[in-house]
């Protein structure tokens, strides 16, 4: 910004590019908090503390505030877990299965930051697979019962070979008579066991009372276990468990024959469909501070935004996993947070350790930037990062200003900078509870040089200029100083706009400066 004439003739006002983000931060913490922007804590430094990163060098930022004194939080990332795959031949159920690298990913980022994390997938071809077959066993599904425990040997045999890591498991649960769905007559257990069934009851406690709803719902425990649901049902109950797939994750259904002959034909086309694709979901949501995106290249070696892949046994892919964070958390001072990408419906996950770099270590008591209580802000606040962090009823760049009961808790000191790379005040002022106070020239041997302070007290937004020095000029100044020059120099003052261009017409804004 260029003043000419008496004092101002050109001003030009700093833009802030699209590509370019505004540091106009008064603290650390919220400086290195803002995408992009980097904060000197060096004390007596005069320029603006926060800045942008893009911008520093335009004016001198780093030569005078000094490396060691400089806040700009850099990521950083470190894997620590990788372990192998598992071997493609074990088919020992109780091994341990690896399927996913690495499998642990330490992650320090601050805000507009992003960390990506190459993850890799191996589809074993003895992946292990438990297969529970659960069934109605009252009166009316006995040719069913009977045929399926016929059929075990083949189920077995046909699920062996899609993985040699099986295990088949079998329960049944009863249904209740005719209404009242309850057996009214005395009980007798000789009738139950002569049919071989299970006799009915009408209650049986499960659960005891607790605050915890996920307890109750089958869905969570069929997410919090990864397993997949299979309902196999008689035509006329299909629509019902149609609906019913709706509310539970991971869930199909199939038409089971009259007798259920089908049952190793409707088995064996799900596993072979839930074990053909892979797909990778993150345990973040879009309300939360970070962001996950994820991308593959699949097998048609694309590498684009999707989650979900098919493949073939011993098929092994790469994902890559974008983390971002998009804001600290506004409540508390907990920037450590954990993110977990896992593999649907299998027990294979990434685990990724996030810290989020939302604060300057010296705002912290114990840093050597940390000052408790110094002379340096009247003993009214602590100097941190470089400035001082007021108490409560005290303001000011030192805590100097007091406040009354109902005014303002802040100042706004951005107005003493002319720029973000101007130094405060024009470097002929201090900055006063928000407000320029120029310094006055009082030595009279510098009447002869071609320029002298301003002494009209308090300057324009970030503004001490200098001013000519003929006699004309000084004998100008000092009848108009307490009205025009703040009329026509600094635009504020007790006239309007147009009563400035009415009264203040013998006082000339247009002349070149010397």
């Amino acid at each position: 910004m260029w003043w000419s004439v008496v004092v101002v003739v050109l001003v030009i006002c700093p833009a802030v590019r699209g590509d370019v983000t505004d540091c106009d931060q008064n603290t650390c913490t919220n400086c290195i908090q803002t995408p992009a922007c980097i904060w000197c804590s060096k004390e007596n430094f005069t320029k603006q503390r926060c800045v942008n990163r893009a911008t520093a060098d335009r004016g001198n930022f780093y030569e005078e505030c000094e490396e060691r004194f400089v806040h700009d939080p850099v990521r950083y990332q470190k894997v620590l877990e990788d372990k192998e795959f598992s071997k493609e031949t074990t088919d020992d159920p109780s091994a341990s299965i690896i399927q996913i690298k690495p499998q642990k990913v330490l992650l320090e980022m601050r805000v507009g930051d992003t960390g990506t994390i190459k993850l890799k997938y191996k589809h074993l071809r003895n992946y292990p697979i438990d297969l529970y077959y659960l069934m109605d066993g009252s009166e009316s599904m006995r040719d069913d019962k009977d045929n399926v425990a016929n059929l075990a040997k083949k189920l077995l045999n046909r699920m062996r070979k899609i993985t040699k890591n099986f295990r088949l498991g079998f329960g049944q649960f009863v249904d209740k008579p005719i209404l009242p769905y309850v057996n009214t007559y005395p009980f007798d257990s000789n009738y139950y066991e002569s049919k071989n069934q299970v006799p009915p009851y009408s209650y049986k406690h499960i659960l005891s009372l607790t605050h915890d709803g996920k307890e109750f719902e089958i869905r969570e425990m069929a997410d919090k276990h990864k397993m997949h649901i299979l309902f196999a049902v008689t035509k006329n109950q299909e629509p019902l468990y149609r609906y019913l797939r709706n509310l539970i994750y991971r869930t199909s259904v199939s038409v089971l024959e009259a007798d259920s002959a089908n049952i190793i034909q409707i088995l064996d086309t799900n596993v072979r469909e839930l074990v053909s694709k892979v797909t990778l979901k993150s345990t973040v949501s879009d309300a939360q501070d970070v962001t996950v995106q994820i991308e593959s290249a699949c097998l048609d070696g694309k590498m684009e935004k999707r989650s979900t892949c098919n493949l073939t046994a011993g098929d092994e892919l790469e994902f890559l996993v974008t983390v971002r964070v998009k804001r600290c958390p506004s409540t508390g001072n907990n920037f450590n947070t954990n993110v977990t990408v896992y593999v649907d419906g299998r027990m294979q996950s990434l685990f990724i350790n996030l810290t989020m770099l939302c604060q300057c270590n010296c705002e912290a008591p114990g840093d050597p930037g940390y000052i408790a209580n110094p002379a340096k802000c009247n003993r009214h606040g602590d100097d941190q990062c470089g400035v001082c962090r007021c108490y409560e009823g005290y303001v000011g760049e030192f805590c100097e200003c007091e406040l009354s009961d109902g005014e303002s808790v802040t100042i706004n000191e951005t107005r003493c900078y002319q720029t973000s790379t101007s130094p405060k005040c024009s470097g002929r002022g201090e900055c006063i509870c928000g407000q320029c106070v120029c310094n006055k020239n009082t030595d009279n041997s510098k009447k002869t040089k071609k320029s002298v302070q301003a002494t009209a007290g308090v300057g324009a937004t970030g503004v001490c200029v200098t001013l000519p020095t003929s006699a004309s000029f000084v004998r100008t100044v000092r009848q108009v100083c307490g009205i025009q020059v703040k009329c026509q120099v600094f635009r504020d003052g007790e006239l309007s706009p147009e009563e400035c261009l009415t009264n203040c017409t013998d006082f000339n804004s247009t002349s070149d400066i010397h």
